[in-house]
């Protein structure tokens, strides 16, 4: 499947290449993969793919980010553990990361 880009149209515009293209599929023979084309056409004129805008927050460095794949592992670990030094080690390892984390946000 092809991703598509969203090209900078108004929706009068969109909805006149929609009917263009709808119009074109329709005059086709009606065979499954024109039925399919169509709905497909349809589909993505309906939703025309975003850009995602990342929120990148400055004071997230790298420090934290591993601490934080650090973090998860360990909650992983200790949730599938019954190992109680382990539990109080990942108990404290995250309390440590979220004072700092507080400290670099602020």
């Amino acid at each position: 499947m092809k991703l598509r880009e969203k090209k900078s149209m108004n929706s009068k515009e969109r909805a006149v290449l929609t009917a263009s293209r709808f119009a074109a599929l329709e005059t086709e023979s009606n065979s499954p993969r024109n039925e399919y084309r169509m709905k497909t056409t349809i589909f993505y004129s309906s939703f025309p793919l975003n850009r995602v805008h990342v929120n990148k927050k400055k004071w997230v460095t790298l420090v934290i980010l591993t601490s934080c794949k650090h973090n998860r592992e360990l909650f992983i670990a200790s949730r599938n553990s019954n190992n109680l030094d382990l539990i109080n080690y990942y108990k404290n390892t995250v309390k440590y990361y979220l004072l700092s984390l507080r400290k670099q946000k602020n």
